[in-house]
C-alpha cells in the first residue's frame, strides 16, 4: 500500500445478524464471514477486516439474571467447530483475516470462568494473534428504561493484555475493539512500538441513551478519533462495523480506511451544523452514515486514561 493507492472498498451493507435470545446463530456461524472472504479472494485482498462480534448479534443489548444468560453466543475455542471452514477457506485462498467475537475461557487456576470481547489476527500462513478489548463501555447493571441495553461491563471483561503488535503482512499490525478507538492511548501504545496498520471492528448504534442530542455527531466522531489516531502516530487505521439495523437497533456503519496523513476512504462526513443539532433526529443521523461494513485491504502497510466513555 503505498502513498499513491487507493485502498479497495467495498461500498456495501453486510446483513446484521439475525438470532433468538438462545444464541440461535450457533449452526450458522461463518457463513457470511465464509462468503466475503470468497468475494474479498477475487478481487484480489490479502487481508480481510471483519467487526467487532461478527459471528452473532450484539448480545449485550439484552439483561439476564444470571451472569451466563448469554454463554451460547460465546466461543470456547478459535477456530471453533462453526469457524473452522472459515479458517480453512482463508488458508486455502491464500487471504488473512481478522474477526471479532465473544470469547469463554476455560477455567483458571482459580476456577474462574473469563468473558472477553475479542479479536484474532489470522495470517495468510493460518498464524493467529488475538487481541481483547481493554476499554469496555455501557453499564452493569439492569436499565430496562433504555430503548435497548448496552451491557458490555457485564458481559465482558477488561484486558490484562494491554496493547500489543505483530510483524505480519508485510507490516506491523496492531488491533484494537470498539470504544478503544476513542482514547489517544490505544493508538500511542501501539505507536511507541512502531505499529503502521491498526485494524478496529466496533458496532456503534446510532442512538446514544443517556445524551441523544450527540446522535448526529456519532459519525463525525467516529472519523474524528480514528484520523487523529492515524496521524499523530503516522499509521494507516481500519475501521470495520456492521450496519443497518439489527435486532430494531439502527448501526453507524461507516466504514473506512485512513491513511497516515489521515486521508479517509471513504471521505469523512461533516460535523452536523448548528440548525441540525438543535433539531437532531435518528433521520438527520442516517445522513452521516455509508453504507459499506467490511474493508478489504491490499499490499504493504510501511509505505505511506481514566474511566472509559460509557459509550460503543
Amino acid at each position: 500500500m503505498n502513498s499513491g493507492a487507493t485502498p479497495a472498498i467495498p461500498h456495501r451493507r453486510r446483513r446484521p445478524a439475525r438470532t433468538d435470545r438462545e444464541g440461535g446463530t450457533s449452526s450458522r456461524r461463518g457463513r457470511t464471514p465464509d462468503r466475503l472472504l470468497r468475494d474479498a479472494a477475487e478481487r484480489g485482498c490479502e487481508l480481510v477486516v471483519f467487526p467487532e462480534l461478527a459471528l452473532t448479534t450484539f448480545f449485550p443489548r439484552w439483561y439476564t439474571d444470571e451472569l451466563g444468560g448469554h454463554d451460547a453466543y460465546y466461543e470456547t475455542s478459535m477456530p471453533s467447530p462453526a469457524t473452522q471452514p472459515l479458517f480453512d477457506e482463508a488458508k486455502r485462498l491464500g487471504v488473512g483475516f481478522s474477526l471479532g467475537y465473544a470469547e469463554l475461557t476455560e477455567p483458571d487456576d482459580g476456577g474462574v470462568v473469563h468473558r472477553y470481547n475479542t479479536t484474532v489476527l489470522v495470517e495468510r500462513d493460518g498464524t493467529i494473534r488475538q487481541y481483547r478489548k481493554v476499554h469496555i463501555p455501557g453499564h452493569e447493571n439492569d436499565e430496562p428504561w433504555r430503548p435497548f441495553q448496552h451491557l458490555e461491563r457485564r458481559y465482558f471483561e477488561e484486558s490484562p493484555d494491554g496493547f500489543n503488535v505483530w510483524r505480519s503482512f508485510g507490516g506491523i499490525v496492531g488491533m484494537a475493539t470498539c470504544n478503544d478507538r476513542r482514547w489517544p492511548e490505544t493508538y500511542r501504545e501501539m505507536g511507541l512500538q512502531g505499529v503502521e496498520l491498526i485494524l478496529i471492528g466496533y458496532n456503534t448504534p446510532i442512538h446514544y441513551a443517556p445524551d441523544p442530542g450527540q446522535n448526529a455527531l456519532q459519525g463525525f466522531h467516529n472519523h474524528l478519533c480514528m484520523q487523529s489516531g492515524a496521524y499523530q502516530n503516522g499509521t494507516w487505521v481500519v475501521g470495520v462495523a456492521k450496519g443497518g439495523t439489527e435486532e430494531g437497533v439502527e448501526s453507524l456503519a461507516q466504514s473506512c480506511i485512513i491513511a497516515r496523513q489521515a486521508r479517509s476512504w471513504p471521505r469523512p462526513p461533516r460535523p452536523a451544523t448548528r440548525s441540525s443539532l438543535l433539531g437532531a433526529t435518528s433521520t438527520s443521523a442516517r445522513t452521516l452514515r455509508t453504507p459499506c461494513s467490511t474493508s478489504l485491504v491490499t499490499g504493504d502497510p510501511r509505505s505511506t486514561s481514566g474511566s472509559p466513555p460509557r459509550r460503543a
